[in-house]
């Protein structure tokens, strides 16, 4: 079975590798083109997701169920970008390798992606909330930073940030454990660990990588 081979309507799942964490999202096939095939958007909020260009710190696999011998098939690492044809948007998708079986997806390292942005950090033991600089972050770390006045002494935190990409509201509340503490002058630099990875991080993270890289 070849990606051709998928029909109009046929429903696939698109994997998203992220780091050493996968999110999955639903899809169908709306048509073919050559050797590629139209995939209808992931909707998020009520709003379709643009792939500008293939996020560089994300893979993206795609399975269905062949329905002749019922096994799940996939292609692993697909090209895939965001297209408009005949007036409708869609993701054009083009396979490198064919897979008979789903199989454990390469792993890439954790790049960090520099934020810069406002934000808070409560310290989970006092309660006490302060105002932030979200410094930057990873599928498994955070990074903020404090004026020196205001220096947390305990691990657990959480910490907050609100931003909007296009038409999408953010409000990440993410739960985190302090590994690092670096002075940097005024300000001290906190280097955490995230206790879990929600999947509007990752959603989060890649809709901000392709607005950079369409900015470019």
């Amino acid at each position: 079975m070849t990606i051709q081979d998928l029909s109009e309507e046929q429903r696939v799942k698109i994997e998203i590798v992220w780091a050493d964490k996968t999110f999955s999202v639903d899809s169908k096939v709306a048509g073919k083109r050559s050797t590629d095939i139209l995939l209808k958007p992931y909707i998020f909020n009520g709003n379709e997701i643009r792939v500008h260009e293939k996020a560089r710190d994300f893979t993206f696999n795609i399975f269905a169920i062949d329905p002749y011998t019922k096994h799940r098939v996939g292609w692993n690492d697909v090209e895939m970008k965001s297209v408009d044809f005949k007036g409708n948007h869609y993701y054009i998708c083009r396979p490198k390798n064919y897979l008979l079986y789903a199989a454990d997806q390469e792993r890439r390292n954790n790049n960090r992606i520099s934020i810069n942005l406002p934000g808070s950090v409560t310290d989970i033991a006092s309660g006490a909330t302060y105002a932030a600089r979200i410094v930057d972050l990873s599928a498994n770390g955070i990074a903020f930073s404090l004026p020196s006045s205001r220096e947390i002494n305990k691990i657990n935190v959480k910490v907050c940030l609100d931003d909007s990409i296009g038409d999408s509201e953010f409000n990440l509340e993410l739960l985190a454990r302090i590994v690092r503490i670096v002075p940097k002058g005024n300000e001290v630099l906190y280097g955490c660990e995230l206790r879990s990875t929600p999947q509007e991080l990752a959603m989060y993270t890649f809709l901000r990588q392709s607005e950079e890289r369409r900015l470019l």
